[in-house]
Protein backbone atom coordinates (compact mmCIF):
# COMPACT_ATOMS: atom_id res chain seq x y z
CA UNK A 1 0.00 0.00 0.00
CA UNK A 2 2.45 2.68 1.60
CA UNK A 3 4.65 1.83 -1.86
CA UNK A 4 2.00 2.62 -4.30
CA UNK A 5 1.40 5.86 -2.63
CA UNK A 6 4.81 6.83 -3.16
CA UNK A 7 4.73 5.58 -6.90
CA UNK A 8 7.57 2.83 -6.01
CA UNK A 9 5.46 -0.54 -6.37
CA UNK A 10 6.14 -0.50 -10.07
CA UNK A 11 9.50 -1.53 -12.37
CA UNK A 12 10.63 2.33 -12.54
CA UNK A 13 9.99 2.89 -9.08
CA UNK A 14 13.45 1.17 -8.26
CA UNK A 15 15.25 4.41 -8.48
CA UNK A 16 13.04 6.00 -5.97
CA UNK A 17 14.18 3.11 -3.74
CA UNK A 18 17.91 4.02 -4.28
CA UNK A 19 17.69 7.86 -4.26
CA UNK A 20 15.92 7.46 -0.69
CA UNK A 21 18.74 5.07 0.50
CA UNK A 22 21.49 7.45 -0.77
CA UNK A 23 19.58 10.54 1.16
CA UNK A 24 19.63 8.55 4.38
CA UNK A 25 23.31 7.18 3.72
CA UNK A 26 24.52 10.94 3.18
CA UNK A 27 22.33 12.34 6.11
CA UNK A 28 23.32 9.84 8.40
CA UNK A 29 27.21 9.84 7.69
CA UNK A 30 27.82 13.43 7.05
CA UNK A 31 26.53 13.49 11.12
CA UNK A 32 28.44 11.11 12.15
CA UNK A 33 31.97 12.62 10.77
CA UNK A 34 30.48 16.27 11.67
CA UNK A 35 30.52 14.50 15.51
CA UNK A 36 33.43 12.50 15.30
CA UNK A 37 35.89 15.61 13.87
CA UNK A 38 38.88 15.48 12.02
CA UNK A 39 42.01 15.73 13.61
CA UNK A 40 43.39 18.35 10.63
CA UNK A 41 41.67 21.86 11.00
CA UNK A 42 41.76 22.30 7.49
CA UNK A 43 39.86 19.19 6.71
CA UNK A 44 37.40 19.60 10.15
CA UNK A 45 36.35 23.38 8.04
CA UNK A 46 35.55 22.05 5.09
CA UNK A 47 33.60 19.57 6.13
CA UNK A 48 31.58 21.74 8.87
CA UNK A 49 30.84 24.09 5.38
CA UNK A 50 30.30 20.97 3.00
CA UNK A 51 27.88 19.55 5.86
CA UNK A 52 25.18 21.87 5.16
CA UNK A 53 25.24 21.38 1.34
CA UNK A 54 25.21 17.57 2.51
CA UNK A 55 22.50 18.02 4.69
CA UNK A 56 19.91 20.15 1.99
CA UNK A 57 21.42 18.01 -1.03
CA UNK A 58 20.17 14.70 1.38
CA UNK A 59 16.65 16.44 2.18
CA UNK A 60 16.13 17.38 -1.23
CA UNK A 61 17.10 13.55 -2.29
CA UNK A 62 14.69 12.27 0.50
CA UNK A 63 11.86 14.70 -0.85
CA UNK A 64 12.12 13.44 -4.49
CA UNK A 65 12.28 9.85 -3.52
CA UNK A 66 9.04 10.19 -0.89
CA UNK A 67 7.73 12.82 -3.89
CA UNK A 68 8.07 10.18 -6.21
CA UNK A 69 4.22 9.44 -7.52
CA UNK A 70 3.75 13.37 -7.94
CA UNK A 71 6.80 13.64 -10.01
CA UNK A 72 5.55 14.54 -13.74
CA UNK A 73 6.10 12.38 -16.36
CA UNK A 74 8.56 14.10 -18.30
CA UNK A 75 8.52 13.46 -22.66
CA UNK A 76 12.26 12.19 -23.86
CA UNK A 77 15.07 14.95 -24.09
CA UNK A 78 15.29 16.34 -27.51
CA UNK A 79 17.89 15.18 -30.08
CA UNK A 80 19.08 18.00 -30.86
CA UNK A 81 23.41 18.24 -31.10
CA UNK A 82 22.97 22.08 -29.93
CA UNK A 83 22.20 20.74 -26.23
CA UNK A 84 25.96 19.20 -26.03
CA UNK A 85 27.08 22.57 -27.13
CA UNK A 86 25.10 24.49 -24.86
CA UNK A 87 26.57 22.61 -21.60
CA UNK A 88 30.38 22.84 -23.34
CA UNK A 89 29.96 26.42 -23.66
CA UNK A 90 27.84 26.99 -20.71
CA UNK A 91 31.00 25.02 -18.33
CA UNK A 92 33.44 27.37 -20.19
CA UNK A 93 31.68 30.35 -19.72
CA UNK A 94 31.29 29.57 -16.00
CA UNK A 95 34.56 28.61 -15.38
CA UNK A 96 35.97 31.17 -17.34
CA UNK A 97 34.01 33.86 -15.46
CA UNK A 98 35.44 31.98 -12.23
CA UNK A 99 38.95 32.46 -11.88
CA UNK A 100 38.71 35.97 -11.45
CA UNK A 101 35.13 36.26 -9.79
CA UNK A 102 35.86 33.60 -7.42
CA UNK A 103 39.55 33.26 -7.06
CA UNK A 104 40.63 36.66 -8.31
CA UNK A 105 42.85 35.09 -10.59
CA UNK A 106 44.95 34.23 -7.27
CA UNK A 107 46.71 30.99 -7.00
CA UNK A 108 46.07 30.02 -3.44
CA UNK A 109 47.61 26.27 -3.09
CA UNK A 110 51.58 25.43 -3.61
CA UNK A 111 50.62 23.61 -6.29
CA UNK A 112 48.98 26.18 -8.22
CA UNK A 113 51.68 28.43 -7.68
CA UNK A 114 54.29 25.64 -8.98
CA UNK A 115 52.11 24.98 -12.31
CA UNK A 116 52.31 29.29 -12.68
CA UNK A 117 55.72 29.13 -12.13
CA UNK A 118 56.92 26.45 -14.19
CA UNK A 119 54.92 27.17 -16.80
CA UNK A 120 56.54 30.54 -16.59
CA UNK A 121 60.43 29.02 -17.43
CA UNK A 122 58.72 26.38 -19.67
CA UNK A 123 57.04 29.07 -21.79
CA UNK A 124 60.11 30.59 -22.17
CA UNK A 125 61.42 27.37 -23.92
CA UNK A 126 63.49 26.33 -20.88
CA UNK A 127 63.04 23.02 -18.92
CA UNK A 128 64.95 24.15 -16.09
CA UNK A 129 64.63 27.72 -14.67
CA UNK A 130 67.77 29.88 -14.79
CA UNK A 131 67.68 32.25 -11.75
CA UNK A 132 69.70 35.57 -11.75
CA UNK A 133 73.77 34.44 -10.62
CA UNK A 134 73.35 36.92 -7.94
CA UNK A 135 70.58 35.43 -6.29
CA UNK A 136 71.72 31.76 -6.37
CA UNK A 137 72.78 32.08 -2.67
CA UNK A 138 69.48 32.30 -1.37
CA UNK A 139 67.45 30.37 -3.57
CA UNK A 140 66.11 28.02 -0.84
CA UNK A 141 64.12 31.18 0.80
CA UNK A 142 63.21 32.77 -2.95
CA UNK A 143 61.45 29.20 -4.43
CA UNK A 144 58.07 28.00 -3.93
CA UNK A 145 57.54 25.16 -1.76
CA UNK A 146 58.20 21.59 -3.77
CA UNK A 147 60.97 22.47 -5.85
CA UNK A 148 63.81 19.39 -6.03
CA UNK A 149 67.08 19.20 -4.59
CA UNK A 150 69.07 19.99 -6.52
CA UNK A 151 72.55 22.22 -6.98
CA UNK A 152 72.21 26.23 -7.14
CA UNK A 153 74.20 25.77 -10.58
CA UNK A 154 71.05 23.93 -12.14
CA UNK A 155 68.75 26.34 -11.78
CA UNK A 156 64.94 25.69 -10.75
CA UNK A 157 63.01 22.38 -11.13
CA UNK A 158 59.98 21.44 -9.69
CA UNK A 159 59.57 18.05 -8.07
CA UNK A 160 55.95 17.70 -10.21
CA UNK A 161 56.72 16.40 -13.65
CA UNK A 162 56.36 19.40 -16.42
CA UNK A 163 52.42 17.93 -18.01
CA UNK A 164 50.33 20.40 -16.60
CA UNK A 165 53.06 23.14 -16.54
CA UNK A 166 53.20 22.75 -20.35
CA UNK A 167 49.87 23.25 -20.70
CA UNK A 168 49.92 26.21 -19.20
CA UNK A 169 52.51 27.50 -20.79
CA UNK A 170 50.87 27.29 -23.79
CA UNK A 171 48.07 29.19 -22.90
CA UNK A 172 50.42 31.89 -21.63
CA UNK A 173 51.56 32.09 -25.29
CA UNK A 174 48.74 31.90 -26.67
CA UNK A 175 45.10 32.98 -25.21
CA UNK A 176 45.77 33.28 -21.69
CA UNK A 177 46.96 30.87 -18.99
CA UNK A 178 43.48 31.83 -17.17
CA UNK A 179 41.76 29.78 -20.18
CA UNK A 180 43.67 26.92 -19.96
CA UNK A 181 41.61 25.38 -17.49
CA UNK A 182 38.25 25.86 -18.51
CA UNK A 183 39.15 24.49 -21.75
CA UNK A 184 40.16 21.72 -20.35
CA UNK A 185 36.93 21.11 -18.51
CA UNK A 186 34.43 22.15 -21.76
CA UNK A 187 36.60 19.57 -23.74
CA UNK A 188 36.03 17.03 -21.43
CA UNK A 189 32.19 17.54 -21.51
CA UNK A 190 32.79 17.17 -25.04
CA UNK A 191 34.26 13.90 -24.54
CA UNK A 192 32.42 12.50 -22.20
CA UNK A 193 29.26 12.88 -24.56
CA UNK A 194 31.78 11.51 -27.26
CA UNK A 195 32.74 8.00 -25.35
CA UNK A 196 28.90 7.22 -24.75
CA UNK A 197 27.80 7.65 -27.99
CA UNK A 198 30.22 5.17 -28.65
CA UNK A 199 29.17 2.70 -25.90
CA UNK A 200 25.54 3.16 -27.11
CA UNK A 201 25.73 4.79 -30.32
CA UNK A 202 21.40 3.96 -30.48
CA UNK A 203 20.48 6.09 -27.53
CA UNK A 204 21.52 9.57 -27.62
CA UNK A 205 19.95 10.52 -24.26
CA UNK A 206 22.12 8.13 -22.16
CA UNK A 207 25.01 10.33 -23.67
CA UNK A 208 23.33 13.43 -22.52
CA UNK A 209 22.60 12.32 -19.43
CA UNK A 210 26.31 11.44 -18.47
CA UNK A 211 27.66 14.74 -20.12
CA UNK A 212 25.11 16.63 -18.12
CA UNK A 213 26.05 15.50 -14.62
CA UNK A 214 29.19 16.36 -15.41
CA UNK A 215 29.02 19.70 -16.68
CA UNK A 216 26.63 20.26 -13.38
CA UNK A 217 28.86 18.71 -11.24
CA UNK A 218 30.23 21.34 -8.90
CA UNK A 219 33.98 20.14 -8.67
CA UNK A 220 34.29 20.54 -11.98
CA UNK A 221 33.08 23.88 -12.52
CA UNK A 222 35.45 24.90 -9.43
CA UNK A 223 38.49 23.12 -9.82
CA UNK A 224 38.16 24.93 -13.57
CA UNK A 225 38.78 28.22 -12.19
CA UNK A 226 41.94 26.88 -10.55
CA UNK A 227 45.13 25.92 -12.07
CA UNK A 228 45.22 22.64 -10.31
CA UNK A 229 46.44 19.72 -12.76
CA UNK A 230 43.07 17.64 -11.85
CA UNK A 231 41.03 19.28 -14.55
CA UNK A 232 43.82 17.79 -17.31
CA UNK A 233 43.46 14.24 -15.92
CA UNK A 234 39.84 14.35 -16.43
CA UNK A 235 40.32 15.49 -19.83
CA UNK A 236 43.26 13.33 -20.36
CA UNK A 237 41.81 10.20 -18.68
CA UNK A 238 38.67 10.86 -21.53
CA UNK A 239 40.88 11.55 -24.56
CA UNK A 240 42.60 8.01 -24.03
CA UNK A 241 38.69 6.58 -23.56
CA UNK A 242 37.66 8.15 -26.80
CA UNK A 243 40.67 6.80 -28.27
CA UNK A 244 40.18 3.10 -26.83
CA UNK A 245 36.62 2.77 -27.73
CA UNK A 246 37.40 4.27 -31.08
CA UNK A 247 39.80 1.14 -31.35
CA UNK A 248 42.09 -0.16 -34.23
CA UNK A 249 45.71 1.53 -34.88
CA UNK A 250 44.63 5.59 -34.62
CA UNK A 251 42.38 4.66 -31.35
CA UNK A 252 44.86 2.82 -29.55
CA UNK A 253 47.67 5.19 -31.00
CA UNK A 254 45.48 8.24 -29.53
CA UNK A 255 44.90 6.24 -26.07
CA UNK A 256 48.69 5.73 -25.85
CA UNK A 257 49.65 9.67 -26.48
CA UNK A 258 46.77 10.89 -24.14
CA UNK A 259 48.47 8.09 -21.63
CA UNK A 260 51.69 9.87 -22.40
CA UNK A 261 50.57 13.17 -21.88
CA UNK A 262 48.46 11.86 -18.61
CA UNK A 263 50.78 10.35 -16.83
CA UNK A 264 53.29 13.03 -16.67
CA UNK A 265 50.88 15.90 -15.57
CA UNK A 266 52.23 16.05 -12.61
CA UNK A 267 51.99 13.26 -10.43
CA UNK A 268 53.37 9.85 -12.10
CA UNK A 269 50.64 7.57 -10.20
CA UNK A 270 46.93 8.92 -11.04
CA UNK A 271 46.38 7.69 -14.92
CA UNK A 272 48.03 4.34 -14.28
CA UNK A 273 45.38 3.97 -11.63
CA UNK A 274 42.74 4.42 -14.59
CA UNK A 275 44.25 2.79 -17.03
CA UNK A 276 45.44 -0.94 -14.73
CA UNK A 277 41.66 -2.17 -14.95
CA UNK A 278 41.11 -1.08 -18.92
CA UNK A 279 44.26 -3.12 -19.57
CA UNK A 280 43.15 -6.11 -17.39
CA UNK A 281 39.86 -5.60 -19.08
CA UNK A 282 41.33 -6.52 -22.63
CA UNK A 283 43.45 -9.58 -21.26
CA UNK A 284 40.46 -11.37 -20.14
CA UNK A 285 38.29 -10.88 -22.84
CA UNK A 286 40.90 -12.28 -25.37
CA UNK A 287 42.07 -9.29 -26.53
CA UNK A 288 45.70 -10.34 -25.41
CA UNK A 289 47.91 -9.04 -27.89
CA UNK A 290 46.79 -5.50 -27.87
CA UNK A 291 46.77 -5.54 -24.08
CA UNK A 292 50.56 -6.32 -24.61
CA UNK A 293 51.25 -3.63 -26.82
CA UNK A 294 49.56 -1.64 -23.82
CA UNK A 295 51.51 -2.85 -21.47
CA UNK A 296 54.65 -2.54 -23.10
CA UNK A 297 53.73 1.43 -24.32
CA UNK A 298 53.03 2.07 -20.44
CA UNK A 299 56.23 0.50 -19.41
CA UNK A 300 58.52 3.03 -21.67
CA UNK A 301 56.04 6.05 -20.80
CA UNK A 302 56.50 4.85 -16.89
CA UNK A 303 60.44 4.79 -17.20
CA UNK A 304 60.56 7.99 -19.04
CA UNK A 305 58.52 9.96 -16.83
CA UNK A 306 60.43 8.13 -13.77
CA UNK A 307 63.47 9.06 -15.29
CA UNK A 308 62.65 12.98 -16.35
CA UNK A 309 64.21 14.37 -13.93
CA UNK A 310 67.29 12.81 -14.32
CA UNK A 311 67.35 13.24 -17.82
CA UNK A 312 66.71 17.11 -17.33
CA UNK A 313 69.63 17.73 -14.90
CA UNK A 314 72.49 15.35 -17.29
CA UNK A 315 71.21 17.54 -19.98
CA UNK A 316 71.94 20.89 -17.93
CA UNK A 317 75.35 19.55 -16.93
CA UNK A 318 74.38 17.51 -13.29
CA UNK A 319 74.91 14.01 -14.59
CA UNK A 320 75.77 13.17 -11.04
CA UNK A 321 72.59 14.16 -9.98
CA UNK A 322 71.70 10.47 -8.17
CA UNK A 323 68.90 11.42 -6.26
CA UNK A 324 66.67 12.42 -9.19
CA UNK A 325 65.62 9.37 -10.85
CA UNK A 326 63.42 6.53 -10.44
CA UNK A 327 65.15 6.85 -7.04
CA UNK A 328 63.54 9.50 -6.39
CA UNK A 329 59.76 8.11 -6.68
CA UNK A 330 60.51 5.41 -4.53
CA UNK A 331 62.28 7.21 -1.67
CA UNK A 332 58.95 9.36 -1.91
CA UNK A 333 56.48 6.35 -1.45
CA UNK A 334 58.73 4.78 1.22
CA UNK A 335 58.23 8.40 3.05
CA UNK A 336 54.41 8.24 2.49
CA UNK A 337 53.67 4.65 3.64
CA UNK A 338 56.07 5.53 6.86
CA UNK A 339 53.99 8.54 7.46
CA UNK A 340 50.76 6.45 7.30
CA UNK A 341 48.29 6.90 9.94
CA UNK A 342 45.61 5.19 11.90
CA UNK A 343 43.57 8.44 11.27
CA UNK A 344 43.73 7.86 6.71
CA UNK A 345 40.08 6.03 7.13
CA UNK A 346 38.48 8.93 9.17
CA UNK A 347 40.21 11.12 6.57
CA UNK A 348 39.09 9.68 3.33
CA UNK A 349 35.54 9.38 4.51
CA UNK A 350 35.59 12.57 5.07
CA UNK A 351 36.64 13.66 1.32
CA UNK A 352 34.35 11.05 0.21
CA UNK A 353 31.86 13.02 1.95
CA UNK A 354 32.87 15.88 0.05
CA UNK A 355 32.82 14.61 -3.10
CA UNK A 356 29.58 14.39 -3.15
CA UNK A 357 28.69 17.48 -1.57
CA UNK A 358 30.23 18.28 -5.01
CA UNK A 359 28.39 16.57 -7.01
CA UNK A 360 24.56 16.58 -8.69
CA UNK A 361 22.45 15.71 -6.53
CA UNK A 362 21.22 12.54 -9.23
CA UNK A 363 25.14 11.18 -9.90
CA UNK A 364 25.69 9.06 -7.01
CA UNK A 365 21.99 7.46 -6.89
CA UNK A 366 22.42 6.29 -10.34
CA UNK A 367 26.09 5.78 -10.30
CA UNK A 368 24.54 2.81 -7.88
CA UNK A 369 21.82 2.07 -10.07
CA UNK A 370 24.82 0.84 -12.47
CA UNK A 371 25.50 -2.13 -10.02
CA UNK A 372 23.43 -5.24 -11.73
CA UNK A 373 25.19 -4.07 -15.15
CA UNK A 374 29.01 -4.52 -12.98
CA UNK A 375 27.96 -7.75 -11.87
CA UNK A 376 26.99 -8.61 -14.99
CA UNK A 377 30.47 -7.20 -17.00
CA UNK A 378 28.25 -5.23 -19.31
CA UNK A 379 30.73 -3.20 -21.43
CA UNK A 380 33.69 -1.47 -19.97
CA UNK A 381 31.34 -1.41 -16.72
CA UNK A 382 33.76 -2.96 -14.71
CA UNK A 383 37.02 -1.44 -15.40
CA UNK A 384 35.11 1.81 -14.73
CA UNK A 385 34.44 1.21 -11.45
CA UNK A 386 37.68 -0.37 -10.92
CA UNK A 387 39.44 2.70 -11.63
CA UNK A 388 37.56 4.52 -8.57
CA UNK A 389 38.16 2.10 -6.42
CA UNK A 390 41.63 1.80 -6.78
CA UNK A 391 42.37 5.30 -6.87
CA UNK A 392 40.51 5.13 -3.60
CA UNK A 393 42.48 2.26 -1.87
CA UNK A 394 45.54 4.10 -3.49
CA UNK A 395 45.21 7.54 -2.01
CA UNK A 396 44.23 5.93 1.89
CA UNK A 397 47.20 4.12 2.05
CA UNK A 398 49.54 6.69 0.59
CA UNK A 399 48.12 10.34 0.74
CA UNK A 400 44.74 10.26 2.63
CA UNK A 401 45.08 13.85 3.04
CA UNK A 402 44.59 16.06 0.61
CA UNK A 403 44.94 19.92 1.47
CA UNK A 404 43.23 22.18 0.09
CA UNK A 405 40.56 20.98 -2.37
CA UNK A 406 37.01 21.99 -3.79
CA UNK A 407 35.45 18.52 -3.25
CA UNK A 408 37.80 15.53 -3.52
CA UNK A 409 40.61 16.25 -6.25
CA UNK A 410 42.28 12.81 -5.99
CA UNK A 411 38.92 11.51 -7.63
CA UNK A 412 38.87 14.14 -10.37
CA UNK A 413 40.53 12.25 -12.75
CA UNK A 414 37.48 9.71 -12.36
CA UNK A 415 34.75 11.97 -12.46
CA UNK A 416 33.78 10.75 -16.00
CA UNK A 417 34.03 7.01 -14.46
CA UNK A 418 30.84 8.23 -12.32
CA UNK A 419 29.32 9.46 -14.90
CA UNK A 420 29.41 6.97 -17.10
CA UNK A 421 28.38 4.33 -14.55
CA UNK A 422 25.47 6.33 -14.32
CA UNK A 423 24.74 5.99 -17.89
CA UNK A 424 24.89 2.26 -17.06
CA UNK A 425 22.61 2.76 -14.34
CA UNK A 426 19.86 5.04 -16.27
CA UNK A 427 19.86 1.76 -19.21
CA UNK A 428 19.79 -0.67 -15.95
CA UNK A 429 16.53 1.38 -14.57
CA UNK A 430 14.71 2.27 -18.20
CA UNK A 431 13.21 5.22 -19.95
CA UNK A 432 11.05 6.58 -17.49
CA UNK A 433 9.52 10.19 -17.67
CA UNK A 434 9.78 10.26 -13.82
CA UNK A 435 13.54 9.51 -14.21
CA UNK A 436 13.61 12.55 -16.20
CA UNK A 437 12.14 14.26 -14.01
CA UNK A 438 14.15 13.34 -10.86
CA UNK A 439 17.77 14.24 -13.32
CA UNK A 440 15.90 17.53 -14.08
CA UNK A 441 15.07 18.79 -10.73
CA UNK A 442 18.34 17.05 -8.86
CA UNK A 443 20.43 19.37 -11.75
CA UNK A 444 17.96 22.10 -10.75
CA UNK A 445 18.55 22.23 -6.94
CA UNK A 446 22.21 21.18 -7.67
CA UNK A 447 23.08 24.54 -9.51
CA UNK A 448 20.61 26.86 -8.28
CA UNK A 449 20.43 26.33 -5.05
CA UNK A 450 23.85 24.56 -3.80
CA UNK A 451 26.09 25.50 -6.38
CA UNK A 452 25.99 29.16 -5.24
CA UNK A 453 26.73 28.31 -1.64
CA UNK A 454 29.73 26.35 -2.89
CA UNK A 455 30.96 29.15 -4.80
CA UNK A 456 30.18 31.21 -1.79
CA UNK A 457 32.56 29.13 0.49
CA UNK A 458 35.42 29.03 -2.46
CA UNK A 459 35.49 32.75 -2.88
CA UNK A 460 35.41 33.49 0.97
CA UNK A 461 38.26 31.26 1.50
CA UNK A 462 40.25 32.99 -1.93
CA UNK A 463 39.19 36.71 -0.80
CA UNK A 464 41.69 36.63 2.60
CA UNK A 465 44.51 35.38 0.40
CA UNK A 466 43.98 37.21 -2.41
CA UNK A 467 44.40 40.38 -0.10
CA UNK A 468 47.13 39.24 1.24
CA UNK A 469 49.25 38.97 -1.65
CA UNK A 470 47.93 42.14 -3.21
CA UNK A 471 49.33 43.63 0.60
CA UNK A 472 52.67 42.11 0.63
CA UNK A 473 52.80 43.65 -3.57
CA UNK A 474 51.64 46.74 -2.59
CA UNK A 475 54.88 48.01 -0.71
CA UNK A 476 57.43 50.08 -2.37
CA UNK A 477 60.09 47.64 -0.93
CA UNK A 478 62.48 45.62 -3.23
CA UNK A 479 61.93 42.79 -0.50
CA UNK A 480 59.87 41.19 1.64
CA UNK A 481 60.71 38.69 4.01
CA UNK A 482 57.48 36.55 5.07
CA UNK A 483 57.98 35.09 8.74
CA UNK A 484 55.86 31.83 8.05
CA UNK A 485 53.55 30.72 10.72
CA UNK A 486 52.95 26.53 11.25
CA UNK A 487 53.45 26.15 7.56
CA UNK A 488 50.88 29.15 7.03
CA UNK A 489 51.99 31.95 5.43
CA UNK A 490 54.60 30.09 3.33
CA UNK A 491 52.83 30.14 0.07
CA UNK A 492 53.28 34.09 0.18
CA UNK A 493 56.31 33.38 -1.39
CA UNK A 494 56.03 34.10 -5.20
CA UNK A 495 58.41 34.92 -6.99
CA UNK A 496 58.93 34.48 -11.11
CA UNK A 497 61.60 32.08 -12.41
CA UNK A 498 64.01 34.92 -13.84
CA UNK A 499 63.05 36.94 -10.41
CA UNK A 500 62.32 39.84 -12.31
CA UNK A 501 59.21 40.65 -10.27
CA UNK A 502 59.44 43.49 -7.63
CA UNK A 503 59.30 43.07 -4.68
CA UNK A 504 61.01 39.59 -4.43
CA UNK A 505 59.28 37.38 -1.38
CA UNK A 506 61.95 35.33 0.86
CA UNK A 507 61.11 32.87 3.41
CA UNK A 508 62.50 34.20 6.81
CA UNK A 509 63.19 29.96 7.90
CA UNK A 510 65.34 29.91 5.39
CA UNK A 511 67.46 32.87 6.22
CA UNK A 512 70.85 33.55 8.61
CA UNK A 513 71.20 36.89 10.06
CA UNK A 514 74.25 37.20 8.23
CA UNK A 515 72.11 36.81 4.61
CA UNK A 516 69.48 39.32 6.18
CA UNK A 517 72.35 42.07 7.16
CA UNK A 518 73.21 41.45 3.28
CA UNK A 519 69.85 41.94 1.63
CA UNK A 520 69.15 45.57 4.03
CA UNK A 521 72.61 46.67 2.49
CA UNK A 522 71.79 46.48 -0.95
CA UNK A 523 67.56 46.54 -0.79
CA UNK A 524 64.81 48.29 0.82
CA UNK A 525 63.83 45.22 3.09
CA UNK A 526 60.01 45.13 4.83
CA UNK A 527 58.11 41.95 6.34
CA UNK A 528 54.92 40.00 6.17
CA UNK A 529 54.42 38.32 9.54
CA UNK A 530 51.27 36.72 11.48
CA UNK A 531 50.19 40.39 12.26
CA UNK A 532 49.20 41.06 8.14
CA UNK A 533 48.40 37.96 7.79
CA UNK A 534 45.63 38.12 10.40
CA UNK A 535 44.69 41.94 9.44
CA UNK A 536 44.25 40.12 5.86
CA UNK A 537 41.93 37.53 7.66
CA UNK A 538 43.78 34.52 6.81
CA UNK A 539 42.96 31.47 8.91
CA UNK A 540 42.62 31.34 12.30
CA UNK A 541 43.94 28.01 12.95
CA UNK A 542 46.44 29.54 15.28
CA UNK A 543 44.65 30.46 19.06
CA UNK A 544 45.43 34.21 19.50
CA UNK A 545 47.45 33.51 22.52
CA UNK A 546 49.73 31.63 20.84
CA UNK A 547 50.35 34.79 18.18
CA UNK A 548 52.92 36.32 19.93
CA UNK A 549 55.60 33.34 18.77
CA UNK A 550 55.13 33.86 15.35
CA UNK A 551 55.79 37.94 15.38
CA UNK A 552 58.64 38.47 13.18
CA UNK A 553 62.25 38.31 15.43
CA UNK A 554 64.95 40.49 15.16
CA UNK A 555 67.44 37.35 14.17
CA UNK A 556 64.65 36.74 11.27
CA UNK A 557 63.98 40.48 9.77
CA UNK A 558 67.29 42.64 11.14
CA UNK A 559 67.24 45.75 9.47
CA UNK A 560 63.71 45.40 7.66
CA UNK A 561 60.61 47.33 8.89
CA UNK A 562 56.87 45.84 8.93
CA UNK A 563 54.65 46.59 5.90
CA UNK A 564 52.31 49.04 7.62
CA UNK A 565 49.01 47.46 8.41
CA UNK A 566 46.97 50.33 7.90
CA UNK A 567 46.40 49.30 4.44
CA UNK A 568 43.15 48.27 4.18
CA UNK A 569 41.00 50.72 1.97
CA UNK A 570 43.67 51.82 0.15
Amino acid sequence: MIQRVLGWGSQNGRLAHLVVQTAVQIIIWSSVFLIIGQRNPLTESYLREDFVVLILGGAALLLFGLSWARLPKLPEFPAARGLIWFLVFTVLAISAAGTSVIFFDTPLTRDEILANFDAKFLAAGHLVGSPPVEWRSYLDALMPQFMLDVPASSGWLSAYLPGNAALRSIGMRTIGVEWVNPILAAVSILLLYGVARRLWPQNRNVALVAALLCASSAQVLTMAMAPFAMNAHLAFNLLWLWGFQRRGRFGDTLAIFAGLIATGLHQIIFHPLFVAPFILHMWFNSERRRATIYVAAYAIIGLFWASYWQLVLSSAGEAGASGAGPALLLSRVIGLLENASMDAPLTMGANLLRFAAWQNLALIPLAVAAWPAIQRGEGISRPLAAGIALTIVAMLVLLPWQGLGWGYRYLHGVIGNFCLLAGYGWINLGEDGRHRAFLAGATAVSLLALLPLQLKHARDYAAPRARAVALANRTDADVVIVVPAEDLYDDLVRNDPDLSNRPKFLDARKLTPAKVRDLCSRFRVEFFDIRHGMAAGLPHFIPRAKVGRYLARPSQVGCATPIPLDWQGK
